[in-house]
């Protein structure tokens, strides 16, 4: 992956996703992005936000110029990639665990 050009202002959401998350295809950029304030959301609210919420939530990010965007913003969504796909692969391991399970007793759902 080459340099990336110049910051020039204003920054859009999806171009800082790409400098912050920049191993990650776009589709995931955003995915993780949208669970990251899922996460906040749910921490700020305590409670589970609704999708509305989250919406209006990316809402307000794209309105503002990515590089007014509060000093560790990109840092906290960077730790956060890590436990996101940790969780992702638990999820994974356990569905495979199960198919498994059910073709081996020879039941299944």
């Amino acid at each position: 992956m080459g340099r990336l050009p110049k910051i020039k202002s204003p920054m859009s959401l999806d171009e800082w996703l790409r400098r912050v998350l920049r191993k990650k295809r776009p589709e995931d950029r955003m995915k993780i992005f949208r669970e990251w304030r899922r996460l906040n959301l749910r921490l700020n609210l305590k409670k589970e936000p609704t999708d509305e919420q989250i919406e209006e939530e990316i809402k307000l990010f794209r309105e503002h110029d990515a590089l007014n965007y509060p000093f560790g913003l990109a840092d906290s969504l960077s730790d956060f990639v890590a436990v996101y796909h940790q969780a992702n692969r638990l999820k994974k391991a356990q569905r495979a665990a199960t198919v498994r399970w059910a073709t081996s007793t020879g039941g299944g759902s």
